[in-house]
């Protein structure tokens, strides 16, 4: 199955003006500043979000990420603020196949993009790449969303709010998502994405994306890091490092 929906072709520039803190950040930094290079490989780093603050507070980051408009973005950024090119090195590239030729002391794929990557053959071999740029003493964190029990056909949800962001005083930016179809046996989640640009009140424009998200259970997800050869050292329900499935996110930390 095609994974080209998720490369965000029209719509990079609002996704990006996502105004959620779900404190993510904080937590992929505080365990890069941990590792004692600092040397970073952060996969799916789309217009990098975590990627600028790591590199402002001393990391070096390579930034892998498939979409153009994603790179086009993260590369403007830094011409906004050259002096973390020294610090940052983008490069395009398949998450599920990539070979650098040097190890990292921590990789992360955050926001739960792992889960962009549909097919069990493309996960695994995206957790054996992260294992060939792994020393014994490197870390590596995977963020997924975990899903609730019982999925059935019956799936779906109506069109949803997720995020609006007033980006001047006459000017808002509203997404709203809508689940319209599950795969069960690919364990596939297919969601519309809507951003709606409104001025004084008033629909100006529209753009439409679309997000295929592969799901997988607590346990599943477990076998396929044993599967690659990695072990798992740490779990959290969430970002403030809580433990234990809560119904929210399911964060592995794992060893070679």
């Amino acid at each position: 199955m095609s994974d080209i929906a998720n490369l965000y072709w029209d719509v990079a520039e609002l996704y990006e003006l996502d105004p959620r803190d779900m404190g993510d950040v904080a937590f992929f930094l505080d365990f890069a500043l941990k590792t004692p290079g600092k040397n970073i490989l952060e996969l799916a780093s789309g217009t990098g979000r975590v990627t600028i603050p790591l590199a402002r507070n001393g990391c070096s980051v390579t930034a892998i990420d498939f979409s153009d408009p994603m790179l086009e973005l993260l590369n403007q950024k830094l011409e906004r603020e050259p002096e973390l090119k020294e610090k940052i090195t983008a490069v395009k590239g398949d998450m599920s196949d990539f070979h650098l030729d040097k190890t990292f002391d921590m990789i992360f794929i955050p926001f739960r993009s792992f889960q962009l990557l549909l097919t069990k053959d493309k996960a695994l071999s995206c957790l054996r790449c992260v294992k060939e740029h792994m020393t014994n003493g490197s870390i590596f964190i995977v963020d997924l969303f975990e899903p609730p029990e019982g999925l059935d056909e019956s799936w779906g949800y109506a069109p949803t709010l997720v995020w609006k962001n007033d980006i001047s005083p006459d000017t808002n930016v509203r997404r709203v998502d809508e689940g319209y179809k599950i795969d069960l046996k690919e364990q596939i989640l297919f969601v519309t994405q809507r951003y709606f640009i409104e001025q004084n009140g008033k629909v100006i424009e529209e753009k439409i994306d679309h997000l295929n998200m592969k799901y997988y259970y607590y346990e599943q997800m477990v076998s396929l890091i044993k599967e690659s050869g990695l072990s798992i050292i740490d779990f959290y329900g969430w970002f403030d490092k809580s433990r234990g499935l809560q119904g929210r996110d399911m964060i592995f930390v794992c060893a070679k």
